[in-house]
């Protein structure tokens, strides 16, 4: 009798310990590292993403003192170009930045 109390105990005492604990959160999402990519196109192509390639590295490319658009800086897609929905959410950020030659962007590479 006393084997069945102790099983009985024991079985008790693990599921009011499994009951009231939950698993650790385990976050699915990666926190990709931003890197810069090169702008390769004419300044009409701005905004074309084909014409941005990955540098590879997570330094500045530096950009001429021109006004013109040289790099982005975007979370790193993984490939040589950026991601579609990341390019498209700078898209605009970009094409305003070029019509009012405004300086130097936190993600966009261009100086006056």
């Amino acid at each position: 009798m006393k084997k069945i109390l102790f099983a009985f105990a024991i079985i008790a005492v693990s599921i009011a310990v499994f009951a009231f604990t939950q698993p650790a959160q385990v976050s699915k999402e990666t926190t990709l590292q931003d890197v810069w990519y090169s702008f390769n196109g004419t300044q009409g192509q701005v905004t074309d993403r084909t014409k941005y390639s990955n540098t590879y590295n997570n330094t500045n490319p530096g950009c001429a003192n021109d006004g013109d658009v040289c790099a982005i800086r975007l979370p790193n897609s993984g490939s040589s170009l950026p991601n579609q929905s990341d390019f498209d959410a700078i898209k605009s950020t970009i094409q305003n930045s070029q019509n009012s030659n405004t300086s130097l962007h936190s993600s966009i590479g261009m100086q006056q």
